[in-house]
């Protein structure tokens, strides 16, 4: 019998069938995956990266990367902390309050 890491392959199923979902409904701003950090920051917006990485469970190194695409789709912005500028906080854009 071979052992499988269930946790992983639900996530996998999760992630398809949101996707899908996305589709369906015409929405193309974001996929299943950005979805996790929106949901976080549309709960309460303006969180540090450290913060966001802790809410979302993805690695600081894999969330760097996704919020890049983000941010270069408009859904959201960059700031220095205005306390301490070696912070840096994620704020949701305009366009990504009235998705």
């Amino acid at each position: 019998m071979r052992a499988t890491n269930g946790g992983f392959l639900i996530s996998q199923v999760k992630g398809r069938v949101f996707d899908a979902m996305l589709q369906e409904a015409g929405i193309e701003e974001f996929n299943g995956a950005q979805g996790r950090i929106l949901y976080i920051l549309w709960q309460e917006d303006n969180l540090p990266i450290v913060e966001l990485s802790r809410r979302t469970g993805l690695a600081k190194t894999t969330l760097t990367g996704m919020l890049d695409r983000m941010e270069e789709k408009g859904i959201l912005e960059r700031r220095f902390d205005k306390k301490d500028r070696r912070q840096v906080r994620i704020v949701l854009s305009d366009k990504a309050r009235e998705l």
